[in-house]
């Protein structure tokens, strides 16, 4: 049991890093687009502070990485 999970880890992140790596050069390009100083993941939850004037950028990324949803 132990051997399938260690297993199932080291394929799962293996599928997942090609979609980490073009999320992450997409996150830096709408940043450098839209002249940002930092883009946080707020599902982290580990923002102390967010402006009233902050922006959402999901759409945009979304829109870079051809997701229609």
């Amino acid at each position: 049991q132990q051997n399938a999970s260690t297993e199932y880890n080291q394929k799962s992140n293996e599928l997942l890093q090609p979609i980490l790596e073009k999320l992450d050069k997409v996150i830096g390009e709408v940043g450098k687009e839209g002249g940002f100083m930092y883009i946080f993941d707020t599902s982290s939850n580990t923002i102390p502070y967010i402006s009233a004037d902050s922006q959402n950028v999901t759409a945009q990324v979304k829109a870079k990485l051809g997701i229609k949803k």
